[in-house]
């Protein structure tokens, strides 16, 4: 063999030598294909989670684990509270695991997956000890997990990967991932997607619970405002009623000192229940509950009647209150609540910002299809920078002159939001601080041509010979509403509980009963199933008055059968006016 020949690499070695990197190449494809079949798992993955809407299941989960990184079994544990003893991880959701053990090793598996000691050398109590995953390359090589040696050799599971669901540095449960072959759970590729799906998950059931806790925050605080209501009314309601006998009483009116105090404290007792309810509706507008119940009205009306309630408040800071009523039909399918609302708060405001010896003008006029309210005051006035901000809740232009007239900052947000509610707008307008400010709402009109059937104020006597039973646990409540009705000449009995109730129309016959809804024992629900079942009370239409003013109060109590729902503290002249209706009697004038 010459020197060439020995130069010359045998053909043997070239086969080989071009085998071997084909089979790498191979290896290399398959890998590929395979981290790219990961990568397309993990994003079907991922757009299921996003999809899954409210909390997915535990099963659901390591499904989808399980796919993601392609292990026919795994199981999903979580911090178990519940049992006394040791700290220990419970199985929640598994998947590829039997559920009905039909052997002794089905059997036996599940008891070890069932519960894991933390303390224990379980791959799974480290994850959720160190927050880190944990691998476990071959299963037949382990020796820390002695007790499922033998179990393995039976199910082939070579190897297992541990991966802890961490959100905020907090655990939120561990899964444990199971592989037929040995060195899966090792493979950087399978971990990382494992962690990248693992960190989305825990994310998952992280907004989940954060969800769920600020759904239940909203609802505690819907209870708080409620009962905070219902609390706060009641005490008014009798204020407010006593107020209103003693502006009756002929004896009280001749009494200069008596007349004014009973009109301050009226006039301070209606602020007070503004108040309240505008911070409840303000919180119901805030999370999309409050409802209008839309009627045809006269905004004319509307809007002189809620001003007309500011002027004594006006003429005590001897400020001139002007009310220029529209010269034509306005008529809206509106809430006539709502709608005072608006009024008696932009008035409020002008009066609270002007000094005495001001001037406050309330305006009304058709401007094509809708009303234009401008209310226009010569008071405090607005910095021209603050007037973009002026509707947002909570805004103050002078935080000292806030203190200096008092309030919240939440009256112009909810005229704001109540006027786009019926499909209107708003607008500030002011030259600057000292020269007063003008507030604009427009809302939209019903076509000209329509009519309004006419109401009237009630007059004393309008309840003549009407008999009414009135039932609430306040024993106040009860002779402040008898002495208003008798005024209004109303033959009243009243009860302190349903059960006295329904002792009295046993004997004798009511043709109204008015009630409060929360009561000790029986409550107004219960007392009004209880009079629709006897024969004499059946017909008889029931009005609730009480301290829950919410609108789904006023749904619910007209859902059982009330005929009205009036919300303490109530005016006398809104109880006569659902009384005669009730009874399909006309306002007598």
């Amino acid at each position: 063999m010459d020197a060439m020949d020995a130069k010359r690499p045998d053909r043997m070695d070239v086969r080989m030598d071009m085998s071997e990197r084909l089979e790498e190449s191979r290896r290399a494809v398959t890998e590929a294909e395979r981290r790219n079949e990961a990568l397309v798992r993990l994003q079907e993955a991922s757009v299921g989670l996003l999809n899954l809407g409210e909390a997915p299941s535990h099963d659901r989960l390591i499904e989808i684990l399980c796919h993601v990184a392609g292990a026919p079994r795994g199981v999903y544990w979580l911090r178990d509270e519940s049992v006394a003893g040791p700290a220990a991880l419970t199985a929640r959701g598994t998947y590829g695991v039997r559920r009905m053990p039909r052997n002794d090793t089905d059997q036996r598996m599940q008891e070890l997956l069932l519960r894991v000691e933390m303390s224990s050398d379980h791959p799974v109590a480290r994850a959720s000890r160190t927050m880190r995953p944990v691998s476990l390359g071959d299963t037949l090589e382990d020796l820390s997990w002695t007790e499922f040696s033998s179990l393995w050799s039976r199910t082939g599971i070579r190897s297992v990967l541990a991966m802890p669901l961490r959100a905020r540095g907090r655990l939120l449960g561990v899964v444990a991932l199971f592989w037929r072959e040995p060195g899966r759970s090792a493979d950087e590729a399978v971990i990382k997607t494992a962690e990248v799906m693992a960190n989305q998950v825990a994310a998952a059931l992280d907004t989940t619970a954060l969800v769920e806790e600020l759904s239940r925050a909203s609802r505690l605080k819907d209870e708080f405002l409620a009962t905070l209501s219902h609390e706060l009314r009641n005490p008014l309601n009798v204020i407010s009623g006593f107020a209103q006998i003693l502006a009756r009483d002929p004896e009280a009116q001749r009494l200069p000192v008596v007349r004014r105090a009973a009109e301050a404290i009226r006039r301070n007792a209606t602020v007070q229940a503004q108040l309240v309810a505008d911070l409840l509706d303000l919180s119901r507008l805030q999370t999309g509950k409050l409802g209008l119940d839309r009627q045809t009205v006269s905004l004319d009306t509307l809007v002189a009647e809620a001003a007309e309630a500011l002027r004594e408040e006006a003429e005590a800071r001897r400020i001139l209150l002007r009310v220029e009523r529209c010269g034509e039909p306005a008529l809206a399918e509106a809430d006539p609540v709502r709608v005072q609302q608006i009024v008696w708060n932009l008035v409020q405001n002008a009066v609270k910002f002007t000094p005495e010896g001001g001037r406050v003008t309330v305006h009304l006029e058709r401007d094509s299809a809708e009303a234009r309210l401008v209310v226009e005051d010569t008071g405090q006035g607005l910095d021209p920078a603050f007037l973009p901000e002026v509707f947002e809740m909570f805004r103050q232009a002078d935080t000292r002159a806030s203190r200096r007239y008092g309030g919240l900052g939440i009256g112009l947000s909810l005229v704001r939001q109540l006027a786009e509610l019926h499909g209107g707008r708003v607008r500030a307008e002011s030259e600057g601080v000292g020269r007063g400010a003008r507030f604009t709402v427009w809302i939209p009109l019903l076509p000209a041509g329509l009519e309004l059937t006419a109401t009237g104020a009630a007059e004393s006597g309008s309840l003549a010979h009407i008999r009414m039973l009135v039932v609430d646990d306040s024993a106040d409540t009860t002779t402040m509403l008898r002495q208003l009705l008798q005024f209004q000449g109303a033959e009243v009995a009243t009860a302190a509980t349903g059960d006295e109730a329904l002792r009295m129309v046993e004997w004798r016959d009511f043709d109204v009963v008015v009630s409060d809804l929360a009561m000790p024992g029986m409550d107004g629900y219960e007392l009004l199933r209880e009079l629709r079942t006897r024969p004499r009370t059946a017909g008889v239409p029931a009005i609730a008055v009480t301290g829950f003013g919410q609108s789904e109060d006023a749904e619910r109590s007209r859902a059982a059968g009330f005929f009205a729902h009036l919300a303490k503290p109530v005016q006398i002249s809104r109880l006569v006016e659902a009384t005669l209706a009730a009874l399909g009697q006309p306002m007598r004038m």
